[in-house]
Order: C-alpha cells, then sequence, then structure tokens
C-alpha cells in the first residue's frame, strides 16, 4: 500500500517518468519546475466499454448439385433481428456468415450461362448457382 503523503523528490520522480512515457525524453520541463502545493484527495478512473452487435445482408452464389432447398416457397424471409444466432463471447470480435432462412433459390449461373462447360469457378460446373 502507498503512503498518504510523498515526499516532493518521490512526486518530481514519478512526474519525470510519466513526462518521459507519454512525451519522449523531453524532461527538461519537469526538471526546472516548481511545485508550489502538495494535496492528497481522492481520485477515481472511470472505463466504459460497450458490446455492440450489427447484422447485414448479402447474396452469395455458391454451386448446386441438388437437393432440397429452403426458398421462399416455405415462407417468407425473416427480418434481420428475427435469425437465431448463438450468442458470442462478450467483447471478442467475431463474424458469423449465416444462410438466410426462406432465401435459397437456383438460377442460371450468371459465368458460363448455364452451359457447365466452361472453366467456371462460380457453378464449378454444374451450369447452376444456389
Amino acid at each position: 500500500m502507498r503512503p498518504l503523503h510523498i515526499s516532493e523528490d518521490e512526486a518530481r520522480k514519478s512526474f519525470l517518468e510519466l513526462a518521459k512515457k507519454r512525451f519522449g525524453s523531453s524532461s527538461a520541463l519537469v526538471k526546472d519546475m516548481t511545485i508550489q502545493k502538495m494535496g492528497a484527495f481522492n481520485t477515481y478512473r472511470y472505463s466504459l466499454e460497450t458490446f455492440t452487435e450489427t447484422r447485414m445482408w448479402g447474396w452469395k452464389d455458391l454451386p448446386y448439385y441438388g437437393g432440397d432447398l429452403d426458398g421462399p416457397s416455405n415462407g417468407p424471409a425473416p427480418y434481420a433481428w428475427e435469425v437465431k444466432v448463438n450468442s458470442p463471447d462478450w467483447f471478442v470480435a467475431e463474424k458469423k456468415l449465416l444462410p438466410v432462412p426462406h432465401t435459397s433459390e437456383v438460377k442460371l449461373c450468371s459465368h458460363c450461362g448455364g452451359v457447365g462447360r466452361t472453366r467456371c469457378l462460380d457453378c464449378i460446373g454444374t451450369g447452376m448457382v444456389g
């Protein structure tokens, strides 16, 4: 535990360390300053940390290999905040990419025109993207 009162030399030494840390080697001002009055008082340090979440929509084309899709025929797409997401750890930056329910559809690949014979990285040669 620190003593309640410190000497002028201890105060000057502490202030000099702080000045070096904050302002570099420019410590001449601290060495030449005159301490006029010293007193004890209570201080409080306040730190505010906030936790936020942002949700954004975006389209993603993926190769379609067949099978069931969760499209608009299964109901309307939910609003962004209606999509169930597991809560992340507090104050840990995290990014999740999730499919939005009832938004999947099959369409022709715009890169190869549905031919599937070109070297297409969008549909991997299937001719369809979902």
